[in-house]
This record gives structure tokens, sequence and C-alpha cells, in this order.
């Protein structure tokens, strides 16, 4: 069925009810990711598209679709015309039903891990942008977050080459600037990754603050202890979204994608 759920349970002579592991290998029919059965399932609950630049987002103007396809998780971005040269930026958080309908409760704010391998991506410099990544504790609305998702995201910038961590899905309204959220982690030094990188973000929910740890490849390469008013604390892990420019078609691929529970 291309879904794995396990069972973690706690360490030896700790009391604490078990906690499930999700993991997906997309390896299913070809279907939108929100659109296959209920145990494979996926929600998008979260952010939304909208536009730097007029006229409005309809749907002649631009759509984004994320597919099961051949194995993997494919992301696109498309504008047709007549409004192809608007600056689109669709902002969208997936996460796994498991999660959001409560059969784990103890997942909302329980310090957590999303990760995924990079497949593929089609982004370049400029007008082409593709920011997605694994996120963790988010979140569907907060004043906070100027009426947009919250929530960490290990973003992966492939023309850059780098990632970074960044607190929220950015705030919303004509002229919202480029910045995917508050960056906490910039990329560069040892904040970078390629296509065929494997990206992973933990939060460890503390008193006063949040531990955010970054890792490619298993390797640490970003940890903070975020402990703004504007943290969030509480949400589930899942897979953040965000595009930004104006081609005709833009695509990221993405694979074994995997969340659950920290000890």
């Amino acid at each position: 069925m291309g879904i794995d759920i396990e069972t973690e349970g706690a360490a030896p002579g700790q009391a604490c009810p078990p906690l499930d592991i999700f993991t997906d290998d997309f390896n299913s029919n070809n279907v939108a990711l929100v659109a296959r059965p209920p145990w494979q399932g996926w929600l998008t609950k979260f952010g939304g598209p909208f536009t730097l630049s007029p006229p409005g987002p309809t749907a002649l103007n631009a759509f984004d679709s994320v597919l099961v396809n051949l194995g993997v998780l494919r992301i696109t971005i498309s504008t047709v015309p007549p409004n192809d040269t608007a600056i689109w930026q669709p902002r969208t958080y997936y996460t796994p039903a498991r999660f959001w309908f409560g059969k784990n409760p103890s997942m909302d704010g329980h310090a957590q891990f999303s990760e995924y391998t990079i497949v593929t991506d089609t982004s370049t410099a400029g007008v082409n942008i593709i920011t997605t990544g694994p996120a963790v504790f988010i979140q569907q609305w907060d004043p906070n977050f100027t009426g947009m998702g919250g929530g960490y995201i290990f973003e992966f910038r492939k023309d850059l080459g780098q990632v970074l961590l960044a607190r929220g899905i950015g705030t919303g309204g004509v002229d919202a600037g480029t910045a995917p959220g508050v960056v906490l982690i910039p990329g560069g030094g040892a904040m970078v990754a390629a296509v065929g990188d494997r990206l992973r973000v933990e939060c460890i929910p503390q008193a006063g603050f949040n531990t955010v740890n970054c890792f490619v490849n298993g390797v640490m390469v970003g940890t903070i202890n975020d402990n703004s008013a504007l943290r969030p604390m509480s949400g589930f892990p899942g897979i953040c979204f965000i595009f930004q420019g104006n081609p005709s078609v833009a695509q990221q691929t993405i694979d074994d994608y995997a969340a659950g529970p920290l000890p």
C-alpha cells in the first residue's frame, strides 16, 4: 500500500503510551496526494495560494498540484495565459491525516520529527524558485503569523545549493515579500544540500523554548533554541511547499517521507 505505521514504545523503565511513526514511500497508483484512500490519507489544511502582483489568482491563472506519480511525490506549479507573467506565491502545508484527526492525540505539541529525500528539482535563480521542506509543529492558523500557517520548515533552495530553517509559512497579502517566514538559521556554512540528499527537522519543546535540530543525510548541520514569544507551541509534522516566480512549469519530486514522535 506504500504506507507503514510502526509503534515505538518508551525506553526501558519509562512509562508512556506507544506513539506512531508514519512513513510513505509513495508507491501507489498515480493520484493526487490528498485523494488517496483513508489509510494512505494526507490533508492540506494550512496556508493557501496568493499572488504578489495583480491580477488575483483564479483557476485560469495558476494552479499547483501534489501528485503521487511513478513512486515519488511530484510537487508542481504552473501558470497559464493570460496571466502567466504574474508573480505567484502558493504556500501550503500537507500533513498525514492520522495526526490531524486525533488518531494519535499525543502528537500535537509532542517532540517530533519530519524527513524526506529530494529526488529532482527544476528550480533556477530569479523567477523559478521552489522552496519546499519537511516541517514540524505545523499550525493551521495563528495571529502571530499574520493569518498564515505557523511551524518550523527546513527549506531546500536548489538554486543556491543551501538549506535554511524558517519559522512560519510567511505573511499574506500583496507585496508580502519573498521571505518564507522568519529565517532562524540561514543557508551557508554547514547549511548546504543538493538533489539526492535527505532532509530531517526535529522540534523538542522545553520550558520557555523549543530546540529545533536540522539534519542533512543524518548529520546535524544546524540547531537553535527558539525562545521567541511567537514560537509555535503545538502542531503536527508534514511537508511545506512554497513557490516564488512566474515560469510556465516548475516542479520538485521527493520520496520516502517519515514523521512521528521523538522519545
